[in-house]
């Protein structure tokens, strides 16, 4: 093999991964949101701490979760210190099913500061691959992994 040859497939198989990796990134999207259309949704505070409190016991989780409704889009959970966890949820997407997602999150420690990856490449892969799959079978099925 040439050169040009050697190029020639590495663009390719670029390509392939590339076109591969988008469809998985994308179903795993469509999953999310396929449950997020058909859960029951949250249009306000009192809904949400009632999703967290309601959710928290189903999953087991014992650790103190602290929930913010916002108007406007937001899906996310963190860790605020020691005792205290944050899920903030809103706009079009503000679900039950986010709720579950965002506390999954939280039970399997993926808010935990040692768990997260210094390098961003990393850090993506481990999300993508090994976090969101978890977080989305127990979103959708409530199968714990």
């Amino acid at each position: 093999m040439n050169l040009p040859e050697i190029l020639n497939q590495t663009a390719q198989g670029i390509l392939i991964l590339g076109a591969g990796a988008s469809a998985y990134v994308l179903s795993l999207c469509s999953l999310s949101a396929l449950s997020q259309f058909f859960s029951r949704k949250i249009r306000n505070q009192e809904e949400l701490n009632f999703a967290i409190r309601e959710e928290s016991k189903k999953l087991g989780l014992t650790k103190k979760v602290i929930g913010k409704f916002y108007n406007e889009f937001r899906d996310s959970a963190g860790k605020i210190n020691h005792h205290f966890y944050r899920i903030d949820v809103g706009g079009s997407l503000a679900s039950k099913s986010s709720v579950r997602h965002e506390l999954y999150h939280i039970y399997r420690g993926h808010c935990e500061p040692e768990f997260q990856i210094k390098n961003k490449i990393l850090d993506s892969l481990n999300y993508y691959l090994k976090e969101e799959p978890q977080v989305i079978a127990y979103e959708l099925f409530r199968i714990k992994l």
